[in-house]
């Protein structure tokens, strides 16, 4: 510490001349004399996952109401998108990791031995500094982890007997598509004083036809657990059977729990009207019927219904408010982020794969294996990668001799296609057996302001014969 105060006084022209330092702080888990005096050196002290510590009397009855904590290491979640497992089951205890082989339950029921649930952190990175004066005394938490990365799949980490190649620790998955935890983070985190963010997402899905799975969700009297992330006052679960009138299952509330730090007063968390949950729970009954749709709306402080964005599910990582029990899948579906990007060997487009039923349904249990390629000059663009975001996959990133293939995982994959410098138009092509195919109509332009409908319209004459060469349905 006394290092790291020198080193920062020394360092820079505009310190010094200043007067000011940049403050000094700690990640860590220890507790015991030594680092007392220590953390009273910092200015800032972090703690991994004991939550206990922020408390005034640090869970060890020393006063450390002087020492600002924040949590620099929390969590350790491990769930795999769309995989749900024992959804009865409501907090989550610790070392409690539920699953199907090698998947991990994303129902916010699955952690790691020394870490929690991303609903049950939340609360106790804030709750456990009460000391009865409702203070504020923890600045927040950094969550391990964002995103999905390479190595370290715990449970099954350097176990020789089971092979997942990457983390299920993350908020979103290595393919970038939001695991549902990231809409338990924005139900806490997002400024409700801007109406634009307000939202409600139903955790899962309505296809439960799969008895292996049914049986890891439905509760033991038949019925299904529905749960909703929201940051509105007030949710309403409605349920719509095909040509028959929605029938609500009723509104829940959500209480605001705020600490003040003697000059900030602040909402700390939002929970249940009873302060158990961030989320509101129903067990609806359940049975399998194509076109069955759940969906949820939201009402103010007042009871006044809000306005909820309309939901898209080829939208990448739109809040989920309407679910349709899907049928079997039809054809693939292709979602570019944007149809133009920048020839400068350095742009790229991500393109998300979804397959749909007979009535546009996205199948959210689709396992099917979709084979991609590249119509077009080869100056121009190519294939990068391609993922899924399943850490239990050994499917290539890359391509198999020039072949680019990867399976759907829950519904979802990916493709990235990279600038090669050239400008023009191309397509993305996906096949899968069985299926209708679809392709996708991408730009290259030097100017990256230059979207595909300010193109030379002629450009467009070229389009009929890319599909034919591509074998691409009508």
């Amino acid at each position: 510490v006394k290092w790291a105060h020198e080193a920062d006084v020394d360092n820079e022209d505009e310190t010094r001349a200043s007067g000011q330092r940049r403050f000094v702080t700690i990640g860590q888990n220890q507790w015991d004399k030594d680092n007392l005096d220590l953390m009273r050196e910092l200015d800032a002290v972090g703690y991994n996952y004991w939550y206990i510590f922020y408390n005034s009397q640090g869970g060890r009855g020393t006063d450390v109401s002087d020492i600002r904590f924040y949590g620099s290491e929390t969590s350790s979640a491990v769930k795999s998108r769309g995989y749900y497992a024992q959804g009865g089951a409501e907090y989550a205890s610790v070392n409690n990791m539920k699953g199907v082989g090698d998947q991990l339950s994303s129902w916010d029921n699955s952690s790691v031995g020394w870490g929690h649930t991303a609903s049950y952190s939340l609360k106790q990175t804030q709750e456990s500094t009460s000391d009865g004066t409702n203070k504020l005394l923890s600045a927040g938490e950094f969550v391990w982890t964002g995103f999905d990365y390479g190595g370290e799949p715990t449970p099954w980490n350097q176990m020789n007997d089971r092979t997942p190649k990457s983390s299920y620790f993350g908020i979103v998955d290595t393919a970038g598509f939001a695991k549902d935890d990231y809409f338990l983070y924005q139900s806490q985190w997002l400024d409700r004083s801007n109406p634009k963010n307000i939202f409600a997402h139903i955790v899962g899905h309505y296809n439960w036809e799969d008895q292996t799975l049914a049986s890891q969700m439905l509760n033991s009297d038949g019925t299904l657990p529905v749960k909703v992330y929201s940051n509105a006052s007030q949710v309403e679960l409605f349920v719509q059977k095909p040509g028959q009138e929605a029938v609500s299952y009723g509104k829940k509330g959500f209480t605001e729990k705020t600490k003040t730090n003697g000059k900030v007063t602040e909402t700390y968390y939002r929970a249940t009207d009873d302060a158990n949950h961030l989320y509101q729970q129903w067990n609806i009954p359940w049975e399998y019927e194509v076109g069955t749709k759940v969906f949820v709306k939201a009402y103010d402080e007042k009871g006044e219904e809000i306005a909820l964005p309309e939901y898209d599910p080829f939208e990448r990582n739109a809040a989920q408010s309407e679910v349709v029990t899907a049928g079997k899948p039809e054809k693939i579906v292709l979602t570019a982020e944007t149809d133009t990007m920048t020839a400068d060997s350095y742009g790229l487009i991500y393109v998300d794969a979804q397959v749909v039923d007979s009535q546009g349904n996205p199948v959210p249990t689709a396992q099917n294996l979709i084979e991609f390629s590249y119509v077009g000059d080869s100056q121009v663009a190519e294939i990068a990668g391609v993922d899924n975001g399943d850490a239990s996959s050994w499917e290539r990133y890359k391509d198999y001799d020039g072949e680019w293939r990867r399976s759907l995982f829950n519904g979802k994959a990916l493709a990235i296609v990279k600038s090669n410098g050239g400008e023009g138009m191309f397509s993305l092509v996906a096949r899968s057996a069985g299926l209708q195919s679809a392709h996708v109509t991408l730009f290259a332009s030097a100017d990256y302001s230059t979207s595909s409908a300010a193109l030379d319209p002629q450009v467009y004459a070229d389009v009929d014969g890319m599909r034919r060469i591509a074998g691409i349905d009508a």
